[in-house]
């Protein structure tokens, strides 16, 4: 009936019917060969009427089906009709219409990059093969300024580029199409993203703090890309981090400005906010929990600690608890900010056009954050300056780089190193320790180990263990590192851009390439460790000088690193010394498995419960009133 439908509207209609029935898994065998000739008659209807060519829409509703069908576990066709069908998809993916050839550019990238999909040369079982579709995708962009004919080109070739047999020919005409293009535009929309896959690669490319001897270039890679969606529309009014600013004298201002609060002699000037922070996390675990007889979720007071030390830090005011409605309101904000942020969540980034929609919902929610934030950062902002006027404020970063009369900073870069202070914690302190207690709960092993190294220093008339401790329980400080490298919260690094042209093994990246540190990868690379798929802390007391790619490396390193792995040491050990910690719901552990969402910037765990179960309870609360009044008396 749909393919003799006499108007185009009616096959259309037709096709979302069709649709919706493979997505809800009812096309049984005895309707198969129907549906599947339907498809193909979608896939070649190339109706023109005096509006043009309606066939079009008819052709897009088909590639939505086959999409449909290729992502359903129950739909199961023969081998000649997935032939009939990619054969078409091909097709379409190289032709004139740029909504047809984008959405087929996608459909095929799935088939392409779907399990079922061999490695193997599949030249002799396919009506196509590797060779012949990359030909034809380069005559398809070959000289082109139009943008979405290059972004459905390079979809294809990002998927072919996985494929072995056409992985050499495949990055050969990603080279040659970068190197070669006349236009400016098409460069920028196409900068090529180089992902390096081993620490080896990562250390061998680029020598990340001066220039190149090996290729006798200059190598520089401090600057960072411009994303739309983060960097134009959300940071329109309060700016960008430290971390996510493109290189510029101004950002050279701020690291000095950041450094400077953030280096060794300060950090150790910040133990005693890590001792009330921390002492305040413990008291929330004793309490929140009923002492050990209650599942909780521990992710809100994980986010009160990172919270508040980075309000203390920066503007000198604590977050005592996580009822406050200012914590309900940062968290979320900046949890949103986080996604967009993201190098993979934000498709109008790499698709131009997508901008061009006024209900584009990810604007929209862009601009909403911003203006959200934009609320309590002034008011962060005007309580310090008044507080400073009446000469009752705190030391912190913001009044010392005011008063710094050499530090020159802008109030759009004091903003910078404040955005700086919150992310820093809340995204990546915040989530290290969320993937971690979630593991240690299902690893009492571990904690038993932890607790036999603690013990050496401090006994249970010590639980709260001295916060000037310099890190010096060597194991907990190796299931630090262990757990920064297995759960890599930023897996792929906040990208770099090259601001000169690189010769790289007789290759040429172009200036303006986009390049990402596989921060993932580096950390399990089997050239390092023997074994790295497993979490074993042993391994940093085995491999001390081993390198960590977590922070980053270079220039561009996390400039907060010193600081995150004092709090990080300082929390680990007060809470194995007071607590057992038990597993109170099922959660995956599996630092890729577990992820609740890969698009997002840091990868967070699902939602759990533990319980906080005391070791000794009335040493601990007894503990803590003491530690409360000497504090109070400070």
């Amino acid at each position: 009936m749909i393919q003799t439908a006499p108007l185009t509207e009616w096959r259309v209609v037709g096709l979302q019917a069709v649709d919706l029935m493979i997505q809800a898994d009812t096309v049984g065998a005895d309707i198969l060969p129907g549906v599947i000739c339907a498809l193909d008659a979608g896939l070649n209807d190339y109706t023109i009427t005096e509006r043009g060519d309606v066939g079009s829409l008819v052709r897009t509703q088909a590639i939505q089906c086959v999409q449909s069908m290729w992502k359903s576990t129950q739909t199961q066709i023969d081998a000649e009709s997935r032939h009939l069908l990619e054969g078409n998809i091909i097709r379409l993916s190289l032709e004139k219409m740029d909504r047809v050839r984008l959405q087929a550019a996608r459909c095929l990238k799935q088939d392409l990059n779907a399990k079922s999909v061999s490695d193997v040369d599949v030249t002799n079982h396919r009506p196509f093969n590797w060779r012949v579709l990359l030909s034809l995708v380069q005559k398809a962009h070959y000289k082109s300024n139009n943008i979405p004919r290059i972004l459905a080109a390079v979809e294809v070739y990002q998927a072919l580029a996985e494929k072995p047999t056409a992985r050499a020919d495949t990055l050969k005409k990603l080279v040659s199409m970068l190197r070669t293009n006349p236009y400016p535009k098409v460069r920028t929309a196409v900068a090529e993203c180089l992902f390096l896959a081993t620490g080896d690669q990562a250390l061998k490319i680029i020598d990340w703090n001066k220039p190149s001897q090996a290729y006798n270039v200059p190598i520089d890679v401090r600057s960072r890309p411009v994303f739309y969606t983060f960097h134009k529309v959300l940071s329109n009014t309060a700016g960008t981090t430290i971390g996510t600013s493109p290189f510029s004298d101004s950002l050279k201002r701020r690291r000095k400005g950041a450094a400077s609060a953030l280096n060794k002699p300060s950090v150790a000037s910040y133990v005693g906010h890590l001792d009330v922070e921390t002492l305040a996390f413990v008291k929330e675990g004793l309490e929140y929990g009923a002492a050990g007889t209650q599942s909780v979720d521990p992710m809100p007071m994980i986010q009160r600690l990172s919270l508040s030390l980075a309000l203390t830090l920066n503007w000198g005011t604590r977050l005592g608890s996580r009822n406050d409605p200012l914590f309900h309101e940062i968290t979320e904000v900046e949890e949103e900010i986080s996604k967009f942020r993201s190098t993979s969540g934000n498709m109008q980034d790499y698709v131009p056009f997508l901008r061009l929609n006024p209900f584009n919902a990810g604007s929209t929610r862009a601009r909403e954050m911003r203006q959200r934030r934009d609320v309590y950062l002034t008011k962060l902002n005007k309580d310090l300056d008044d507080r400073m006027a009446k000469g009752t404020h705190k030391p912190c970063i913001q009044a010392n780089v005011i008063q710094d009369k050499e530090a020159k900073l802008n109030k759009e870069e004091l903003t910078s190193i404040s955005l700086t202070m919150l992310s820093g914690g809340l995204d990546t302190v915040t989530t290290l320790v969320a993937w971690s207690i979630a593991l240690l709960g299902q690893r009492p092993d571990i904690q038993e180990k932890a607790i036999r190294e603690i013990r050496k220093t401090f006994s249970e008339d010590e639980m709260l263990c001295a916060p000037e401790d310099e890190m010096k329980c060597e194991y907990v400080m190796a299931l630090v590192k262990e757990c920064l490298r297995y759960y890599t919260v930023l897996r792929l690094a906040l990208p770099r851009a090259t601001v000169r042209d690189i010769t790289y093994e007789g290759k040429l990246i172009p200036a303006g390439t986009t390049i990402y540190l596989n921060a993932w990868a580096c950390n399990m690379d089997p050239a390092v460790w023997k074994d790295p798929e497993v979490f074993r802390p042993e391994r940093w007391l085995e491999q001390p000088e081993a390198p960590l790619f977590t922070y980053g490396v270079g220039y561009r390193m996390c400039a907060g690193s010193l600081l995150a792995n004092r709090e990080l040491y300082l929390v680990f050990m007060r809470m194995l010394s007071c607590f057992e910690i038990e597993k109170g719901t099922e959660v995956e552990t599996h630092p890729v498995k577990g992820s609740s969402d890969p698009t997002s910037l840091v990868s967070l765990p699902h939602r759990y419960e533990v319980k906080f179960r005391p070791r000794n309870e009335v040493k601990l609360r007894e503990q803590i009133t003491a530690k409360e009044k000497v504090l109070g008396e400070c």
